[in-house]
């Protein structure tokens, strides 16, 4: 009868251990693949330039109310989905060549797939990305006559690559990215500048990721995008233009929620 105490202490040892395992085991794998959900708020600053051959503008749409959103899906710790959004909720800006001010908002969306690599076996190895995959943005802006800012859509592939850099395990890292981006469908309206011919945009996003209580975490973030349009022949904005360029700088800072999975 004695002799089956010791089992019986070494069965109740090991009933204890296999959750503490097993929890061991999720937190390694979610340290490993730093997946989540994120939802922030914050401020754009959009510089806008315009040239054509006989119309000039530049401005600059300060303060603009934004709320971002996105969430990096991993299947494993490898390859994984990623989507984001920037939803603006507008401000007013002053257009020099008419001295008016008007309503002007921007957002941006992205979907893509990524591919990572890790340093190193342990959770908190320093890794590397690259990724593929869709940018929009949208541009509106309140009617003028003639109309010198229009509503713009800018929609195509991109490239990326960056680094995830955790500096006290998964309570706090840092990840940097850079894009690279051809949008091959821009439209304007009411009125248009020609017939895009030469496109491209690049940017980069710098995020720092820290824990609060459990699986939430804080996070805080700066995104830019840069984007040049050429136009050629003849277009109706402002009247009439040729042969147009314009170029947008959107940048974005919020703060917010991350939920870790």
């Amino acid at each position: 009868m004695h002799r089956s105490v010791p089992f019986a202490l070494l069965g109740a040892l090991l009933v204890c251990a296999a959750p503490a395992q097993a929890d061991d085991a999720q937190a390694f794998d979610s340290a490993r693949r730093r997946g989540g959900v994120w939802l922030s708020a914050g401020l754009q600053h959009n510089a806008l330039a315009y040239e054509a051959s006989n119309v000039a503008l530049q401005t600059t749409a300060e303060g603009v109310p934004a709320l971002s959103l996105g969430i990096d899906l991993w299947a494993t710790d490898t390859y994984g989905l990623y989507a984001g959004a920037s939803v603006g909720f507008s401000s007013m800006l002053t257009v020099p060549a008419q001295g008016v001010s008007l309503r002007y908002n921007a957002h941006q969306f992205e979907v893509g797939a990524r591919g990572r690599w890790h340093l190193g076996p342990a959770a908190d190895a320093v890794a590397f990305f690259v990724g593929f995959g869709g940018r929009a943005t949208v541009q509106t802006a309140q009617v003028q006559r003639p109309s010198l800012l229009v509503d713009t859509t800018a929609i195509g592939p991109e490239v990326q690559a960056g680094f995830e850099v955790p500096l006290a395990g998964p309570r706090f890292w840092l990840r940097a990215t850079v894009r690279a981006g051809l949008p091959f469908f821009v439209r304007e309206s009411p009125d248009d500048s020609g017939d895009a011919d030469r496109t491209w945009s690049f940017g980069g996003r710098l995020e720092a990721i820290f824990g609060l209580t459990g699986r939430l975490h804080g996070v805080v973030a700066a995104d830019a995008v840069s984007q040049h349009f050429r136009f050629r022949g003849e277009g109706t904005r402002a009247g009439a233009v040729f042969n147009a360029e314009a170029d947008d700088l959107l940048l974005t800072g919020n703060v917010g929620v991350r939920y870790a999975w």
